[in-house]
């Protein structure tokens, strides 16, 4: 089965026009997957390792937050690291895996294969009254999805 899951807005228009995504049974979602609707193309040239790579997809994830919403932000920035975090402190593991290509993967590559977040991402409810309802991200292992609300005591968040 395949769903399709709007992201990045507030509300999801009737006649669509938000960046959507379709999620696969079996399929998780990762970083280095497809389906990213980026304003323009990135310059490969300039992404050249996995470092530059992972800051370019946080500020496009990021983007997609709402623009006054501090926590969400942080919360890419945070996951970011964490990923980096993992892959440190895994390197010589995931060194010796990559090895036998010669160079043409590093370890940090690795960080690819984390679950990518959707900011804003809006689900279905199947009440036409009520036709969607908003997470702050998303996530999407193949099987299960991962819905994280980010609490700001700043904010009072009318229902949508």
């Amino acid at each position: 089965m395949t769903r399709t899951v709007p992201y990045g807005c507030a509300t999801v228009p009737p006649g669509g026009g938000v960046p959507t995504i379709a999620l696969e049974d079996g399929v998780p979602l990762r970083l280095g997957g497809a389906g990213y609707a980026f304003a323009e193309p990135p310059n490969l040239g300039q992404l050249r390792d996995a470092r530059a790579r992972l800051a370019f997809l946080g500020e496009h994830l990021k983007s997609l937050c709402e623009l006054w919403a501090r926590p969400q932000r942080h919360f890419v920035d945070v996951y970011l690291d964490w990923i980096g975090t993992v892959m440190a402190a895994h390197a010589p593991t995931l060194g010796a895996r990559v090895a036998r290509f010669g160079g043409l993967y590093a370890a940090a590559d690795f960080a690819f294969a984390a679950l990518r977040p959707l900011p804003r991402a809006q689900l279905a409810t199947g009440d036409s009254a009520a036709p969607w309802v908003r997470t702050d991200f998303l996530f999407w292992t193949g099987g299960d999805l991962i819905a994280f609300e980010i609490a700001d005591g700043r904010l009072t968040r009318r229902p949508a």
